[in-house]
């Protein structure tokens, strides 16, 4: 860890929530399960999503068919309230059905009782990411939203830059579907566990939520709309909103993990460790992240 900042190598921990929910209003989702797990396992992996694996009540998986909207959103509090303690990035996953009222494009995320006539029985996704990524000390949030209508769930910017943080935060959202189009058999959850898995060749040292993952999971899935949301107002950040390590990384890659002042150090070190001298001497330099 360097200067307090997490970053691929090391660092404080990284937090993560990923939410199954069923619906018996409509259907059975026979890979729900196995997807949730499948996505929660590669984010908590320490050569991958690098987040940490939380169990107990405050798991950082919660599945079943008998959830009801408090369920989550208190696990919503509760992996904001972590991260906020951590003062680190969330990654928050919900995986399940959707819907979108008429005339209306914003998503709610549909829990055990929920039905398509009642916005009261469900949840408003744009709102709980609006609510997790204003909240004080978390340094950001990065949402995977495998739904029908998923594109729905993007939050109304004025509303995150109107919150307490006055909208210094950031947020990055990944959507299975456009918000007139079903999502099925989980696509989104099980390509981008591949993806994060195999890694991104020529990316650099971490996976984004940028054009590179987008046109990877595009490549995967069919028959849906992927897309991406990214809000970035926060000028205090010494790196970017990563999702997670890339395995595919190339050494030297631009941005690596180590900067240049990093390799200058270690090319003197390497050469004074063979009794040879340092090529030329540089002048002190502030310490800063390498």
């Amino acid at each position: 860890m360097t200067d307090g900042q997490h970053r691929p190598g090391d660092g404080p921990r990284r937090h993560v929530l990923v939410v199954g929910a069923q619906c018996r209003s409509m259907g059975t989702l026979t890979r729900l399960e196995e997807a949730a797990r499948e996505l929660h396992t590669v984010l908590t992996d320490p050569a991958r999503g690098g987040c940490a694996h939380r169990t107990g009540e405050r798991g950082s998986l919660l599945v079943g068919a008998e959830l009801t909207p408090e369920d989550v959103r208190r696990a919503v509090r509760e992996a904001a309230g972590t991260a906020r303690a951590d003062n680190a990035v969330l990654v928050m996953a919900l995986l399940g059905h959707g819907f979108t009222p008429p005339q209306q494009s914003e998503l709610y995320y549909m829990v055990a009782g929920s039905t398509t006539g009642s916005t009261l029985s469900a949840l408003n996704v744009g709102q709980l990411l609006a609510e997790a990524v204003d909240e004080p000390g978390v340094e950001g949030v990065i949402a995977l939203i495998d739904t029908c209508h998923a594109t729905g769930a993007m939050p109304d910017a004025r509303r995150i830059a109107g919150g307490v943080k006055a909208g210094r935060t950031r947020l990055s959202v990944v959507t299975a579907a456009a918000a007139d189009q079903a999502a099925r058999g989980m696509r989104l959850s099980f390509a981008l566990a591949d993806v994060l898995r195999d890694g991104i060749a020529g990316a650099g040292p971490a996976v984004y939520a940028d054009a590179r993952l987008t046109e990877a999971l595009r490549e995967r899935i069919v028959g849906q709309v992927v897309g991406r949301f990214d809000y970035d107002n926060d000028p205090f950040t010494a790196e970017g909103l990563w999702l997670a390590r890339n395995v595919r990384s190339t050494p030297g890659t631009a941005g690596g993990v180590v900067g240049p002042l990093g390799r200058q150090d270690l090319e003197e070190a390497v050469a004074m460790w063979r009794g040879g001298r340092p090529a030329a001497a540089r002048a002190p330099h502030p310490r800063r992240p390498r």
